[in-house]
Order: structure tokens, then C-alpha cells, then sequence
């Protein structure tokens, strides 16, 4: 996601503590990173796309231990 848009997305990814914010190789880009349950993410994702979200990934867990 566009630098821009990083608070507004951040603002509805849940954590545990705070998502991971990674830069990427192109200046003022970002990827996020997070856990989070699989109902929530249906649920969120046309927000975190209206946020300036631009793609997203999932990958199922078999244990996440806090």
C-alpha cells in the first residue's frame, strides 16, 4: 500500500499487538502483515480495499500460540 493510506488500513487490521509493517523496494510502498481470524477478514476487506488496501493474501494456521 501507498505510504498515504498506511494509518487508514492500520486503523482496521486487527492484532494480537500491532500488525508488522514492512517498506518495500519501491520508496513509499508497504506491506502489512497480520493475524487474524478468518470471519474477520471476510468481513473487513472491502474496508481495508476503500482504505487504500491494494492486495491481500491468507494462509490457514494450525496453531498460533500468544
Amino acid at each position: 500500500m501507498a505510504e498515504a493510506n498506511v494509518a487508514k488500513v492500520m486503523s482496521i487490521v486487527p492484532a494480537l499487538r500491532k500488525p508488522t509493517l514492512s517498506p518495500l523496494a519501491e520508496k513509499g510502498w508497504y506491506a502489512l502483515e497480520t493475524i487474524v481470524d478468518e470471519a474477520v477478514v471476510r468481513r473487513i476487506i472491502p474496508d481495508l480495499k476503500r482504505s487504500g488496501a491494494e492486495a491481500s493474501s491468507s494462509c490457514r494456521l494450525n496453531k498460533v500460540i500468544p
